[in-house]
């Protein structure tokens, strides 16, 4: 499978390309699947690590920052090294990383998994079932 981020520089334009038609930008979508998350999530439902998996270059991951204020930490991950330089110097701060899937930490529980974009890229025989 061709690794899509290999192109990380051209993906912004690869995805406005998509996206032209609707007239919107990619931050309209990004925006709107994370509100309809956050407002199907329990209000209790406190997520002091969210893990972006799947980051890409960090849109996403700094979209969860922004509407879950009282996380302590976001955690984009992606199998592509060159994306993840690009979000790490773009989009990294005190709360929000980027770490390579390989490298990922689990010691401690993530409380929230955003998932956007990634199942397509799998091929079918190695996806795992759900629950």
């Amino acid at each position: 499978m061709e690794q899509l981020f290999d192109h990380s520089k051209e993906y912004d334009a690869m995805r406005y390309k998509g996206l032209s038609i609707s007239g919107e930008d990619k931050i309209f979508f990004i925006q709107g699947r994370i509100k309809n998350l956050k407002a199907r999530l329990p209000n209790s439902k406190k997520n002091a690590r969210i893990l972006d998996f799947g980051c890409g270059i960090g849109d996403a991951t700094v979209k969860l920052a922004e509407y879950f204020p009282d996380a302590l930490e976001i955690v984009g991950t992606d199998l592509s090294d060159s994306a993840l330089e690009y979000a790490t110097k773009r989009r990294g701060s005190d709360r929000i990383s980027f770490v390579s899937l390989s490298n990922i930490q689990f010691q401690d529980p993530f409380g929230l998994c955003y998932v956007n974009g990634v199942f397509h890229q799998i091929e079918l025989p190695s996806r795992r079932p759900t629950i």
